[in-house]
């Protein structure tokens, strides 16, 4: 009878030998479950975080050539600026009253903001504009109305 007891004592030790191993791989499991779980929250955390970047310097970037191109602009105005003023310095003023056409292109360059350095085609129109009279747009649109007046 010992010799069974011993047996039986034996085998259930055994069986909870087994059971314990069996929940000690369930724990473990879960516990690699869980690591694995955290550990593809924190790469996609990563990922979005490195897209973020991207999307940043992207913006940066652009911010950037909008700021270059706006500097590259006041450069550019104020290149003409100081030709017109040297062009205009040069030149000797005449003493005698400014005709009628020299009155309206003074007055467009100073209405215009750029004070100058336009490129000759540009000074053609603007004289031509400064010629511009209401009248002729009712010449162009309505014709009769003119030969009315």
């Amino acid at each position: 009878m010992d010799e069974e007891l011993a047996i039986r004592l034996h085998e259930e030790e055994k069986a909870e030998l087994e059971r314990m191993k069996r929940e000690r791989a369930a724990q473990e499991e879960a516990s690699n479950a869980a690591l694995i779980a955290e550990f593809d929250n924190v790469q996609a955390r990563m990922e979005a975080d490195a897209l973020l970047a991207v999307r940043l310097r992207e913006k940066e970037r652009e911010q950037i050539s909008i700021d270059e191109q706006a500097r590259l602009l006041v450069e550019t105005i104020a290149e003409r600026k100081r030709r017109w003023k040297k062009a205009s310095s040069s030149k000797k003023r005449s003493r005698s009253e400014p005709d009628e056409e020299s009155v309206k292109r003074q007055k467009i360059r100073e209405t215009s903001g750029l004070d100058g350095g336009f490129t000759s085609e540009e000074q053609e129109v603007l004289e031509t504009l400064s010629e511009w009279k209401p009248s002729d747009a009712y010449a162009v649109f309505l014709p009769d109305y003119v030969e009315e007046i």
